[in-house]
């Protein structure tokens, strides 16, 4: 059969590979201006650090204020709260409740309003500068008439690496700093209002009702706000020191409609003046898919959405040092800028993606603007760093959970259902890598946290997973094969769904041999001889058939399938997948060099994009997009870009190429950056255009965050030993 298939292809009978057409980048396009990062002095930072400074006009996404699994509520640089997730609407995220930061100068007829923040549309707010920074958005209103004042806006939530507790607060913090350049006082006043948007439903017997609730210690005066047939409600509430301070019900208003928080006071000339508010939720329980009851973990802390805003607002000093103090550990780091800022905000989607459940369980929804996945395996390959290095008991938790859901015949489910209304069946849907990816996850996690207890419990399901993933071998070569659900190959069965593959793909088998490498390891600090021994007999012969099979010279083609006579040398951009991993994991390469160095060349060569934003996922040997996987192929998908860069930094860290190495920082440096220079600093998207940098599908794509095993790259460091030791 093999023969007769590379005679129909010498003979021209059979056409390799895909016909490339036409380019997917739209020439008539104007190339994105990318926008430069800059060192900028923010409040409570020792030195300067590297940020990018925006202005109101980059309002396509901002900083998701919140807490991990607590909802979060989003404020751009135009000084808006736009989205919304506070009452477990992760998949469909709303506009905030109505509310408005205003402040006043001065009284009577030479009274004049600034809106500093809003959440309603048809407000014009005077913020001149945005910085984002999560879990911090700092503000600047830099022209309030001629008043001689400056004022600034921190607004943040706790988010502390190490400390879950901390970092699951459904809540924000907003700082106001007022200086007085001018000659003359000036008399403020600071109004924070927000309008009841909860059920009120008059049918009811009896009716519904709007509640509004004070909140008044010597620290602390605020509102609840409320009704009788919601399970939860809002709090708004500030710090008195330094203002005479009011709070309750607005004027004119219905009880319970709307409540308002109001500061006055004096400034002096030079004088500076703080004002605190901080704005919680709390909507404790939800009801999953499958009609069972869920209850978010920050329910175990606080009472309700009053006792958070005391909270925050009496912490709020100690907080905002921890952040800063984590932050600057990054900024110190002998990493490039836009690295830097790029971890540091691709956090967010811990906040903006995340359910945390009463039991400690973290999920993950795969995409908030396509599909609606619980947990997925496949990103949570790309998500484990961050979740290893700040969070690692999350991450054995969520491992123990699919291990209690593994089949008879040891296949590991590529989701989790009971979360979500997908019809996916988990054990059809990425089938290919699921399980595979499960094994490579648990030695990650053994090697990170070096937890024998753990490794103990999970080896059991990591062996039968590995096992039933040689299953997945139908030609008895030693390499997983792609099980497509139809056979055109759409949709697919690994992490591309709209790219069909066949037969024996470089991507695929490669996890499969990065998880025969973790099975090896694992079985040897088991002291599971047999099973070693299994791991490396399959390991030697399929990774000299995957030279044979896939390796073409110069580097490795998508996929070959001789007995369906289908084959592409397609040049994929994330083709050392199976190698990164088996990096990060801290086990021996299993590619010999040479070809790794080729490939990487290839790669950065032929997939660079005209525009040089990122590289192309696949293109032929022309360099002409792949159309066949729609945007998948011929686009630019981030998370491709970011694990080419880890293969270049992993690959060139020992024989000192430093062209190749420079080549892959500057493309993931153009890829980020122009997400950045759209205004989706906040919105990390699946596929970005290769021409103009713009989010074409998946905003908020939790695998962004293989961001975070980019610094260990860089070092030629792996994840063993370093996921957080410190308390939770």
């Amino acid at each position: 059969m093999r023969a007769l298939y590379r005679l129909l292809i010498a003979s021209g009978i059979i056409h390799i590979g895909i016909m490339y057409s036409q380019a997917a980048i739209a020439q008539s396009q104007e190339p994105l201006s990318l926008l430069q990062i800059e060192k900028v002095q923010l409040q409570g930072f020792t030195s300067a650090v590297p940020v990018y400074r925006l202005s109101s006009e980059f309002a396509s996404s901002g900083v998701s204020l919140g807490g991990i699994g607590a909802g979060f509520i989003d404020l751009r640089p135009d000084g808006k709260f736009h989205e919304s997730a506070m009452r477990n609407n992760w998949l469909a995220t709303k506009p905030p409740p109505p509310m408005r930061l205003n402040l006043t100068i001065g009284t009577g007829k030479d009274a004049r309003s600034y809106t500093l923040l809003s959440s309603l549309p048809e407000d014009h707010t005077a913020v001149t500068e945005y910085v984002g920074h999560f879990p911090i958005a700092d503000l600047s209103y830099r022209a309030i008439g001629d008043s001689g004042l400056k004022v600034d806006i921190r607004a943040f939530s706790a988010f502390i690496p190490g400390s879950l507790n901390l970092s699951a607060y459904p809540g924000a913090i907003i700082g106001l700093r007022i200086q007085n350049s001018g000659k003359v006082s000036q008399h403020l006043s600071i109004a924070f209002d927000c309008r009841n948007d909860l059920e009120r439903d008059t049918l009811q017997q009896p009716p519904a009702k709007w509640t509004l609730s004070s909140i008044k210690s010597q620290d602390t005066v605020g509102f609840g706000l409320g009704s009788t047939s919601a399970r939860g409600g809002y709090a708004l509430a500030a710090s008195p020191k330094g203002w005479s301070a009011h709070a309750g019900l607005v004027a004119g208003s219905k009880e319970g409609e709307r409540g308002a928080i109001m500061l006055t006071g004096e400034i002096s000339p030079g004088e500076e003046k703080h004002a605190d508010f901080s704005f919680t939720w709390y909507f404790p329980s939800w009801q999953k898919s499958n009609g069972a009851q869920a209850t978010n973990r920050y329910s175990l802390t606080q009472i309700d959405a009053s006792s958070v805003c005391q909270f925050l607002l009496a912490n709020r000093a100690a907080l905002e040092r921890a952040i800063v103090l984590w932050q600057q550990a990054i900024y110190a780091r002998e990493i490039p800028d836009w690295m830097k800022d790029a971890l540091i905000n691709s956090l967010y989607l811990m906040v903006r993606k995340s359910v945390l459940l009463e039991d400690g369980r973290l999920l993950f929804w795969e995409s908030l603007a396509g599909s609606n996945v619980c947990q997925s395996l496949t990103t949570q390959l790309f998500y484990s760093a961050p979740i290893l290095l700040m969070f690692p008991d999350l991450q054995k938790q969520s491992l123990m959970e699919f291990s209690k859901l593994q089949t008879s015949d040891g296949q590991i489910p590529s989701f989790l259902t009971g979360y979500c209304t997908t019809t996916l069946d988990p054990n059809k849907y990425q089938k290919t890598i699921g399980s595979a990816i499960f094994s490579l996850l648990c030695w990650q996690t053994i090697s990170a946290t070096g937890d024998k207890a753990f490794a103990s419990s999970i080896y059991p399901s990591a062996k039968r997973a590995i096992q039933f993933m040689m299953t997945l071998d139908t030609d008895g070569d030693g390499l997983i094969n792609e099980h497509p659900d139809e056979p055109n190959g759409t949709p697919s069965n690994h992490f591309l769904d709209n790219w069909p593959w066949h037969g024996t793909s470089a991507p695929v088998a490669g996890l499969g041999l990065a998880a025969l490498s973790a099975g090896s390891a694992m079985a040897k600090s088991q002291r599971d001889t047999e099973f070693e021994g299994w791991c490396n007999e399959r390991l030697a012969k399929s990774k000299a058939k995957f030279e044979t099979d896939l390796y073409t010279g110069s580097y490795y083609r998508l996929f070959t399938d001789p007995d369906s006579f289908k084959q592409s040398d397609t040049i994929y951009a994330n083709q050392l997948l199976g190698y990164v991993q088996t990096s990060l994991s801290g086990n021996e390469a299993f590619l010999p060099d040479e070809h790794i160095q080729s490939a990487l060349k290839t790669v950065l060569a032929k997939n660079r994009s005209s525009s040089g934003l990122g590289v192309i996922a696949g293109v032929g040997a022309d360099g002409l997009p792949d159309p066949s996987g729609a945007a998948q192929s011929s686009e630019v998908v981030s998370s491709d870009v970011y694990s080419l860069l880890l293969a270049g930094l992993y690959a060139t860290k020992q024989n000192g190429d430093q062209e190749t190495r420079q080549s892959a920082l500057l493309l993931a440096q153009r890829t980020y950056e122009a997400v950045v220079s759209q205004g989706n600093g906040w919105a990390l998207p699946f596929v970005q255009s290769a021409k103009t940098g713009k989010n074409i599908s998946g905003a908020h794509t939790t695998s962004n965050l293989i961001l975070w095993a980019i610094p260990l790259a860089y070092e030629g460091a792996s994840l063993q030993g370093r996921a957080w030791v410190g308390k939770r």
